[in-house]
């Protein structure tokens, strides 16, 4: 129902005027003027019964602040026109809208817009018709546009050509008539996007399909440097992006913030988008604005599939970001012994360092990961291997209270005695910390000071 009023409103309103009233209003000034054009923007944009009806109250509201003037009728004539878009509008006028879409509405659409274009000086309001019957899927008044000469590329007031609207909506149809009448391929609306990165983002894979072969550009950017196929990525479609990389489209193009069509699947988790990216040559060890990794992204949304086919394309398995955080440090942090197993698989480094000289197993240490610092033993971890302030896994692991982490390091071999920066031993903190159990543990393993756990009660944590 919505359509069929836009048909009327869209085509009829701005045409039916006779030149005499158009003359008439050419010589409005002011307020009157102002009124007028307020008046004729309101009808044109009116499409249901309650924007009618407030149409048709500035029409009276009109009449009866200027009853002099000249433009009298010409706003009777609207209120005309108005009301009859109206009736169309309710329900049970079966006739009206078989009319609207009958081939003499084609006709009446041709003489009304060649009448617009005639007498319409404004460019802007006849883009703004224009972009409205393509809006609406008019295609008899999209033909009568276009055989009366209007700007095929002219913009309406949101920076809108036909074009991008019809690829948006995906209307093919009137797609073709445009470009077959000259539309250009290739022009910018909306934050520069282009028809072809509008019909990516909006999921039209006929649209997507169509343009391309009539020649748009595939890697054509908007202002914010972005693609058809960095859009296609972020909303997931994979026909379309399939599509655009058969037809040449940058795999690892960057937008302005740095992030490519890989990147942007990963983030939004569309797990077939980043497998068919891989395989068309996508940089697996492109970092993100952030400094971070394709690894490592996966690795925090704990996604798998992608972490195995990242790594099999190359990935870099100890690859760092900016602050020193690698794929084996986020295992160790989250208890991810499932991811560490791939990790160590694929030749990742047990021992690496980030930017404080933590490895993996102090930092299982201290989060009291049983299973992972087990796990990263096996696999080679050094169980004396300090930070930069000497602080090794066992004395961490003393001071936390994790007491199978402390047995099972003791059993490794792990220094019982070794002294951090400020000559603080296992056994020490372990005493500063009231852990009776670990304190045991330590003297039985052959701890420099042997102290009774009964003559030395424990100290209260004061955290």
């Amino acid at each position: 129902m919505r359509n069929i009023i836009a048909s009327i409103m869209i085509v009829i309103l701005p045409v039916i005027l006779p030149p005499e009233y158009l003359f008439a209003a050419a010589q409005l000034t002011g307020d009157a003027h102002n009124d007028r054009g307020k008046i004729v923007g309101e009808c044109l944009q009116a499409r249901s019964e309650e924007e009618i009806q407030a149409a048709l109250k500035l029409c009276d509201e009109f009449i009866q602040k200027y009853p002099e003037s000249v433009q009298k009728t010409e706003i009777e004539n609207l209120k005309t026109l108005l009301t009859n878009s109206l009736a169309v509008a309710r329900p049970g006028k079966k006739m009206e809208q078989e009319k609207i879409q009958s081939g003499e509405a084609g006709r009446k659409a041709k003489e009304e817009v060649k009448a617009l274009m005639a007498i319409e000086t404004d460019s802007r309001v006849i883009s703004n018709a224009f972009c409205n019957a393509v809006r609406d899927n008019r295609l008899e008044a999209v033909d009568a546009f276009m055989e009366a000469g209007a700007d095929l590329n002219a913009k309406n007031e949101r920076n809108e050509t036909p074009l991008i609207l019809a690829a948006e909506k995906g209307y093919n149809e009137i797609v073709n008539r445009l470009i077959a009448a000259g539309a250009d391929l290739n022009a910018r609306g909306v934050e520069g996007d282009t028809a072809l990165i509008t019909a990516a983002n909006a999921g039209r894979l006929e649209t997507v399909n169509l343009l391309i072969k009539k020649g748009a550009d595939v890697n054509a950017e908007n202002d914010k440097k972005t693609t058809a196929l960095l859009k296609a990525s972020k909303v997931g479609k994979i026909g379309i992006v399939n599509t655009l990389i058969k037809a040449g489209a940058e795999v690892n193009a960057r937008n302005d913030r740095d992030t490519t069509p890989l990147i942007m699947a990963l983030k939004r988790g569309h797990t077939e988008v980043v497998k068919t990216l891989i395989t068309a040559g996508a940089d697996v060890n492109a970092k993100s604005k952030q400094g971070n990794t394709m690894l490592l992204m996966a690795l925090r949304d704990g996604q798998m599939e992608v972490v195995e086919a990242l790594i099999q394309a190359g990935a870099d398995v100890n690859g760092k970001n900016r602050k020193n955080k690698f794929p084996m440090m986020n295992a160790a942090c989250g208890g991810r012994p499932e991811i560490a197993i791939v990790l160590i698989k694929y030749g990742a480094d047990v021992n690496a360092r980030d930017d404080r000289g933590i490895t993996p197993l102090l930092r299982a240490a201290v989060m009291g990961r049983t299973e992972m610092a087990n796990l990263l033993i096996k696999a080679g971890a050094d169980v004396n291997a300090g930070d930069d302030r000497g602080i090794t896994p066992l004395l961490r692991a003393a001071e936390k209270g994790r007491v199978e982490i402390v047995n099972l390091l003791i059993k490794a071999g792990a220094d019982v005695n070794a002294q951090d920066a400020g000559g603080n031993t296992p056994l020490k903190a372990a005493l500063e910390k009231g852990r009776p159990e670990i304190v045991k543990a330590l003297n039985q393993a052959g701890a420099a000071t042997h102290v009774s756990v009964e003559t030395h009660p424990p100290v209260p944590d004061p955290r």
